[in-house]
């Protein structure tokens, strides 16, 4: 199995419905086997962009829960 490491961006794009590349982060996630290889930065700014987003950090979070981040 190959790692995928992930930044923020695409996470961000992934639990934003209306960020412009949220259709490509849909996809990009659906084709990669979890866990996906992130660090605590990356998830740190993730929660901060998606702040304004309801539970937009608890869904970042949820993504670490879940195992699909790691």
């Amino acid at each position: 199995m190959k790692a995928v490491l992930v930044d923020t961006g695409p996470i961000v794009a992934y639990l934003n419905g209306r960020d412009r590349h949220h259709p490509w982060a849909v996809d990009a996630f659906k084709q990669v086997r979890p866990p996906l290889l992130t660090c605590e930065s990356v998830l740190s700014e993730a929660v901060f962009l998606l702040g304004s987003i309801p539970s937009g950090g608890e869904r970042v979070m949820e993504l670490v829960t879940r195992g699909v981040v790691q």
